[in-house]
C-alpha cells in the first residue's frame, strides 16, 4: 500500500465513526413524530444611534443561558429607534403567523412588554426603555406581521450637541 491508500483509509474510518456519532445522537430526534416546533437562535449586530455596536438575540432558544427551554415560545426580532425631536421611543417587532387580536402590549414607566399567541406561534418579548416613559402614551399599530410601538419619554430628551464658545 502506498501513502494515499493510507490517507483514505483513515479517512473512510473517520467518516464511520462520525457517522456512528451522528446516529447515536441525532437519529432519535429525527425519527419521533412530535408537533414540538425545532429550537433556534439566531442574533443580529448593527450600530446603533450613538455609533455603538448593538446585538439583539432573537429565537425560541438561547444556548448563552442556564435556563430551561421548551422551544415553544419564541423571542421576537426587534429593533429600537429614538426619535429625538419627538421624544418617542419606537420599537419594531417581527411577528409574523398572529392575528392583531392575539396581540397584547403593555407598557410602565421603564419596560415595554410585547406578547402574542396563535395556534402555532408564541412570542414574548421584554424591552428596556432605558430612561422613564410616560406608559399612557403608548401606542401600537400592526401590518404585515410587523407591530411597532410608540411611547414618549416623560421628560424631553435634551440634545448631546451644543455650542462651546471659541476663546
Amino acid at each position: 500500500m502506498n501513502r494515499f491508500d493510507d490517507i483514505f483509509k483513515e479517512l473512510r474510518k473517520t467518516l464511520r465513526e462520525q457517522e456512528f456519532i451522528f446516529d447515536r445522537l441525532f437519529r432519535p430526534a429525527l425519527e419521533t413524530d412530535t408537533e414540538e416546533a425545532p429550537l433556534h437562535y439566531s442574533f443580529s449586530i448593527h450600530v446603533d444611534q450613538d455609533g455603538e455596536p448593538a446585538i439583539t438575540e432573537f429565537g425560541n432558544t438561547n444556548p448563552n443561558r442556564e435556563e430551561q427551554v421548551d422551544g415553544a415560545v419564541q423571542t421576537p426580532y426587534t429593533e429600537t429607534h429614538i426619535d429625538k425631536d419627538a421624544g418617542i421611543l419606537i420599537i419594531v417587532a417581527e411577528l409574523p403567523g398572529v392575528s392583531r387580536e392575539n396581540i397584547k402590549v403593555k407598557a410602565n414607566r421603564r419596560k415595554v412588554t410585547i406578547s402574542a399567541e396563535s395556534e402555532k406561534k408564541k412570542y414574548y418579548k421584554e424591552v428596556d426603555t432605558e430612561r422613564e416613559t410616560d406608559p399612557k402614551s403608548t401606542s401600537a399599530q400592526y401590518k404585515n406581521g410587523i407591530l411597532e410601538v410608540r411611547v414618549k419619554f416623560k421628560e424631553p430628551l435634551e440634545s448631546e450637541e451644543f455650542e462651546v464658545e471659541v476663546k
